[in-house]
């Protein structure tokens, strides 16, 4: 299936179908509908003569008013039905019904004004900014995942702002459903082959064969999805085969480049060449992981640096200059509900046997190392505040990093590594094994915002990068400056207005030398843009200052309870006492003072009485304990 947009869609069909007669022809009916919303509104039907085996037949439609399919936060998904029929002189054959979204797809790789090229995937002739993560298998038992849990995923991706999933090459190729719900939700797919960390025997005919077919199978099997945006040949083993070129074996086989650089080409631009393909990832210039042209996993730069300090310092993420970071990740402990169930009835305690058999290899020292430099000793909590601490931090590195990618002008894509996990573990995920989502998912939703504002220094000025990902313009008053933690705000109001997908410096003000930034926030906020804090050092540093969170009102909105909230003062990670499991369209954000926020409980009318709801909040220089309950804490303003 092809497409046009020339102005109306014209979509191109070609049916394949099996003449069983060996030696003979035989006259048949070829019948094509395309359905939207129950009504058929195209169809054609012509007789063809069927020779014996494989016969094609081509199909133009024409769909005057037919809409365009948008990935997530860019538009809509309206998703169409084909159905075909061939009729012989002695049966009728149905296939089974197609689903399919108008667009087209490309990869934007024009040179930039900086010496590089951009890598952007082109949605209806639109750049986008891709947002999202890396998917890989989501239980050590394939079979174990049910539709249930494909649905849950995809779903909270989508309600996380993510538009892109790079489904990774040491997983596999998944169930028709999950690229159905990519569909429906509007998550495209960068599609890795399954080629991942390792060189391959592509000098021996029997394994090029077989990968012949395989990757023929797949690009039939998953040609028509509309998430489908890129194929890849796979990860990392440009790199790996480069490593090994370096060690000066004259003898080494070609290790998979067969198959990246000529097989996979050649398969998908014969089954699908309105699809982009992709040597490998990372790959671009003269060496795979280059800066200025293709994508990069940004790993040795900041986490799995020697150099802790640079692991956990989150402006280490301003110097990213990639075109596209496809890979890059900080761990944190999933929910405690989760570590108690792989537990089972055994008490639980950081660093026993069972606690690293579910550890990560590479940064177990990076946990304590940041929680100390961000919050307090981690020898001093107990572990129910070790784990918070932990998750918060984590939240603040992906909440700062992703932001600082999407601030570089000249980059076009953030995956971070990863979304989807195996089993329950201290590791990369925002949402764990279980489901349940960590303080990090919402760092994650936030820093994706199709509306947001971005604040970072230049020299003794602060620059407002706002950035709208959308179809509409929006227009709001800008209110920025500084407030004390005890609300003396010093501030100005100037109205912006964000292009349709647009990102640009909207604004710069100066830094006043009378601003105590231990003391109080530079910040900006207006529109539906996520409130946006100027970054001036660790939250441990902050001098003392108690404020409180009061709820002022419950109600019910349909299924949704909503929570209404102010605040006295500066108050760190607001959140709600609730399991884990429950769903709040936001949590563990800040509040200046004054500020009244709400937080809508998914599924929460009828669940909770307004005097069994508790807010959760960190105050500056406070001692109380994350993520605990007011009347356990040893600071009373607050958790």
């Amino acid at each position: 299936m092809t497409l046009a947009i020339e102005p109306d869609p014209v979509v191109r069909f070609t049916v394949e179908f099996d003449s069983l007669l060996p030696i003979s022809t035989q006259e048949v009916q070829v019948a094509l509908a395309v359905h939207f919303e129950g009504e058929v509104i195209w169809s054609d039907e012509r007789p063809v003569l069927a020779v014996s085996g494989v016969n094609y037949e081509d199909f133009t439609a024409a769909l005057p008013g037919a809409k365009l399919w948008w990935p997530n936060g860019a538009g809509e998904q309206p998703l169409y039905e084909l159905t075909v029929t061939v009729t012989g002189p002695t049966e009728t054959v149905t296939a089974k019904p197609l689903n399919f979204g108008i667009r087209t797809i490309a990869l934007d790789m024009t040179p930039d004004t900086v010496g590089g090229r951009r890598f952007a995937v082109q949605v209806n002739g639109v750049s986008l900014f891709a947002k999202g993560a890396n998917w890989i298998p989501t239980d050590s038992i394939y079979a174990r995942t049910d539709d249930a849990k494909y649905e849950t995923l995809i779903r909270e991706a989508a309600r996380a702002n993510f538009n892109m999933l790079r489904i990774w090459g040491g997983g596999n190729y998944e169930r028709d459903i999950f690229y159905e719900l990519c569909d429906r939700y509007g998550i495209l797919l960068w599609h890795d082959f399954m080629f991942a960390c390792a060189l391959y025997p592509d000098d021996q005919a029997w394994f090029r064969e077989l990968v012949r077919a395989e990757i023929d199978y797949q690009t039939k099997r998953l040609r028509s999805h509309p998430s489908l945006a890129l194929w890849c040949g796979n990860n990392e083993n440009q790199s790996i085969y480069q490593g090994v070129l370096g060690s000066g074996d004259p003898t080494l086989p070609t290790g998979g480049l067969r198959i990246y650089n000529y097989m996979a080409p050649q398969i998908v631009r014969a089954n699908c060449p309105e699809i982009p393909y992709w040597r490998s990832s990372p790959y671009g210039g003269v060496r795979p992981d280059d800066n200025e042209i293709g994508d990069r996993h940004h790993w040795g730069d900041c986490t799995m640096n020697a150099d802790m300090e640079k692991r956990i310092t989150p402006e280490e993420y301003d110097l990213v200059t990639s075109r596209f970071v496809s890979e890059y990740g900080y761990i944190g402990p999933c929910s405690e509900e989760t570590i108690r169930r792989y537990y089972s009835d055994r008490p639980y305690t950081p660093g026993d046997t069972i606690w690293e058999l579910h550890n990560n290899t590479f940064e177990k020292a990076t946990v304590p190392a940041g929680i100390r430099k961000h919050y307090c000793e981690p020898d001093e909590l107990d572990t129910r505040d070790y784990l918070q601490y932990a998750r918060l931090v984590q939240a603040l590195m992906y909440g700062y990093s992703l932001e600082a990618i999407r601030n570089y002008p000249y980059c076009d894509g953030a995956l971070f590594w990863m979304y989807t996990d195996t089993w329950g573990e201290v590791g990369w995920t925002i949402i764990d094994y279980y489901l349940d989502l960590k303080p990090a998912y919402y760092a994650v939703k936030r820093a994706f915002a199709p509306l947001k504002l971005i604040l970072r220094r230049a020299g003794g000025t602060v620059q407002v990068t706002g950035i709208n990902d959308t179809a509409v313009a929006s227009t709001f008053a800008l209110e920025y400056g500084y407030v004390s933690f005890d609300g003396v705000y010093d501030s100005r109001v100037q109205k912006v207005v964000l292009e349709p997908f647009s990102r640009r410096v909207v604004l710069e003000f100066e830094l006043c030398e009378e601003w105590d930034l231990r003391r109080g926030v530079v910040f900006a906020r207006g529109g539906e843009a996520p409130l946006a804090l100027l970054r001036t050092g660790c939250f441990r540093d902050y001098v003392a200052a108690p404020s409180e969170i009061r709820i002022t009102g419950v109600e019910e909105d349909g299924a949704y309870l909503v929570v209404h909230l102010v605040s006295s003062g500066y108050a760190h990670a607001v959140s709600l006492d609730l399991p884990a499991a429950v769903r709040l369209d936001d949590a563990w954000f800040d509040m200046l003072p004054g500020e009244r926020r709400s937080i809508r409980i998914l599924g929460g009318a009828g669940r909770w009485r307004a005097e069994e709801l508790r807010p959760v909040w960190l105050s500056p220089g406070g001692a109380g304990r994350s993520g605990g309950r007011p009347d356990e804490c040893d600071d009373p303003q607050g958790v």
